[in-house]
């Protein structure tokens, strides 16, 4: 919507990263994963938002942002925001233990004292 903004935040965070995308893919555990800032679906209760940005569902496992505290899994959708993970990172051996776990829905965990 802003796209002076968009380049604006692009360059801050290449001074971090080699690259920004608006979406990859990787493998963990065998398991080719896609990974984008948006859920595949359901961050809102009642109408769904921003469903032109959102990656296509085709069946496979999704590493997302987004949903900040709504969820850590739902179905296949992994929420790899550190705010529902007690404030760290997800490892990869924990991405491989949820996949091969299968898709079911997985609450925030509660933040314990840092």
């Amino acid at each position: 919507k802003k796209p002076d903004r968009f380049a604006e935040m692009t360059d801050l965070y290449l001074r971090f990263f080699d690259t920004v995308q608006d979406e990859a893919t990787i493998e963990i555990g065998g398991q080719g994963l896609l990974m984008h800032h948006f859920p595949y679906r359901g961050d809102s209760k009642s109408v769904e938002r921003y469903t032109e940005q959102r990656p296509k569902d085709r069946g496979g496992w999704l590493l997302h942002g987004h949903v900040h505290e709504k969820w850590r899994q739902r179905d296949r959708m992994i929420n790899v925001g550190v705010d529902v993970w007690n404030y760290h990172p997800v490892s990869e051996e924990t991405i491989a233990g949820l996949i091969e776990a299968g898709s079911h829905d997985l609450a925030r965990m509660e933040p314990t004292q840092r």
